[in-house]
């Protein structure tokens, strides 16, 4: 008569118990389903170069050398004043930056000046008060004078202020820029 022996049974309810629980389970673990935000990690980069330029990439690594030629017909004193970027091509902000400048010529002095508002190149000329970075020669020489914000860049003026050039000669000043990790802001963690 259609009796099934009891080992069939106990395999058909142990297949409708299996068939339940996989049932529930994925019935609870919609219902308990959450979203959340997925952070992505990148690389932070800090740096600084001083260029004539208006690039923000660097082109070089080498620091700025700028010429100073003498073609006044005498030896002397030359006025000589050169305007620069310094540039933070970044993404991090910077709190400070190291600065050296040499002159090739041991008896020029060189001073790296800052202005508090803008500088007028063409007459040489600060709208603010002209702040001396540093004078030569000075090598990893701490300051405060740098473009904080990723991407920015500030104006300063090398100015020879002691020596004389003789005739038909292109003295330089070698200027460097860099920035330590510890001149740069703090991580902050964004996006979640």
């Amino acid at each position: 008569m259609g009796v099934h022996p009891p080992s069939s049974r106990a395999g058909a309810a142990a297949a409708v118990t299996a068939l339940l629980l996989c049932t529930s389970l994925a019935a609870e673990a919609a219902s308990a389903a959450q979203a959340s935000s997925i952070l992505s990690a990148s690389s932070a980069k800090w740096g600084a170069f001083a260029t004539t330029g208006s690039s923000l990439v660097p082109t070089t690594s080498n620091p700025l050398v700028l010429p100073v030629p003498n073609t006044t017909g005498n030896n002397g004193r030359v006025d000589f004043h050169a305007f620069f970027s310094v540039v933070n091509p970044g993404t991090l902000r910077l709190t400070g930056a190291n600065y050296s400048a040499t002159a090739s010529a041991t008896d020029l002095v060189f001073s790296i000046d800052a202005c508090s508002g803008q500088w007028t190149e063409s007459t040489n000329q600060c709208s603010g008060q002209v702040t001396t970075v540093l004078a030569t020669p000075a090598s990893d020489l701490s300051s405060l004078t740098v473009p904080e914000a990723a991407g920015s860049t500030i104006r300063l003026r090398a100015a020879l202020i002691q020596g004389t050039v003789p005739n038909k000669t292109t003295p330089t000043v070698t200027i460097g820029v860099k920035v330590t990790r510890s001149q740069v802001r703090a991580a902050t963690v964004t996006g979640g």
